[in-house]
């Protein structure tokens, strides 16, 4: 289950496992009887699908839905689904009665075991932390629409929002490294991890890992991904790549960097609509800087020479660029980028100084105004 913030709380509670196979229990119940008459069901996920599986369903009666002696050895991690097309929710299959209650927002909190407890704990410390994300931004916004944003404002909404992501992720990497033999932990590595913490943090989890789990395909991709961002981590020195410029000419990212301007790296590409929107932000901080000693080199993770062409054309790009023009870019495994749009800031003597830029224009131009104040 994702969330804009997930901030999981477990402390060191382990999961354990059981010696004996033990019946598990579902008791579920809606806030009234509108339910009544449609199927839940019980799911787990296809793995190599990524889609979620019906292995059992019920019917509700009286605004209830009961499964009855499942049997389960040690825990797992189920779905339930309403309709199939209502939330899935998470829930952990393991020994005793497991109590399912949905409002009327359709909204689910699962209790009734300690490991069910456990992570509804979680989920509700995960609206608080989003509570206090939401208002952090109305109040960064509402500072914008009045003209009244200034930079010490942004620097403490920033200072405030580094400090609930670093407060989720530290939260997950713990409960990951408290469960990392177990099947529950695998998946909040895979489902949650991958999508919530910054690869760079993860390292220290895949040594904990089971053998067989760590040299499977996704694992292996998502470690690869986090030590290069380790070695490309603000502080550390720019990671060359080479490739072709827009007219097809050899050229390298240690033409451009290090070589005494400040370099913003923009990770792109032609179909990426995404990056094509900041475009414009981009070089309107281009015009601001360029005189001052700002240099922008775009990489680009277009396969085919012509679309990447006609979209420089189209954008009007004017700074250099460069692309392998491989199916899966080289900058991209060097770097550790999973998604683009992103930017990167090297200083003047080939270091990186900041990632991530990309989400907000705003901290972009912030950083920007610090280095050429």
């Amino acid at each position: 289950m994702k969330t804009t913030f997930q901030s999981i709380l477990l402390g060191a509670f382990v999961l354990t496992s059981f010696n004996n196979i033990a019946a598990s229990n579902i008791i579920g119940k809606f806030a009234d009887a509108s339910h009544n008459g449609k199927l839940v069901y019980l799911q787990t996920l296809d793995k190599g699908k990524d889609e979620h599986i019906n292995i059992d369903s019920t019917v509700v009666k009286n605004g209830s839905f009961k499964f009855s002696a499942l049997a389960t050895d040690t825990p797992k991690v189920r779905f339930i689904s309403l309709d199939r097309k209502y939330w899935p929710a998470l829930i952990i299959l393991e020994k005793g009665q497991i109590e399912i209650t949905v409002d009327t927002l359709l909204k689910v909190s699962v209790k009734g075991t300690p490991l069910n407890i456990a992570y509804q704990d979680c989920q509700d410390k995960n609206d608080i932390i989003n509570q206090k994300g939401r208002a952090i931004f109305l109040k960064l916004q509402d500072s914008k629409s009045k003209g009244v944003l200034t930079d010490d404002i942004y620097k403490e909404s920033l200072k405030e929002r580094l400090n609930l992501l670093d407060a989720y992720e530290n939260n997950i990497i713990e409960l990951i490294k408290a469960n990392a033999q177990n099947s529950v932990g695998e998946y909040l590595l895979l489902e949650v991890g991958q999508a919530y913490i910054r690869p760079e943090k993860m390292s220290p989890l895949f040594d904990m890992l089971r053998p067989d789990f760590r040299k499977s395909e996704r694992v292996q991709i998502m470690e690869n991904r986090s030590r290069a961002c380790e070695r490309t981590a603000v502080g550390k020195p720019f990671s060359d790549v080479k490739g072709v410029d827009i007219n097809g000419k050899a050229t390298a990212l240690s033409d451009y960097v290090g070589k005494g301007s400040f370099v913003l790296l923009d990770f792109w590409a032609s179909w990426c609509g995404s990056c094509r929107e900041r475009i414009p932000e981009i070089k309107s901080l281009y015009e601001k800087y360029k005189n001052k000693g700002l240099v922008i080199v775009g990489i680009s993770f277009d396969n085919k020479m012509d679309q990447w062409k006609r979209a420089t054309a189209e954008e009007n790009i004017l700074w250099p660029q460069l692309s392998d023009l491989k199916d899966r870019s080289e900058a991209s495994v060097v770097y550790g980028v999973h998604s683009i749009p992103q930017l990167m800031l090297v200083d003047k003597n080939g270091i990186i100084i900041d990632r991530d830029l990309s989400c907000d224009y705003y901290a972009l131009g912030f950083k920007l105004s610090e280095i050429f104040r």
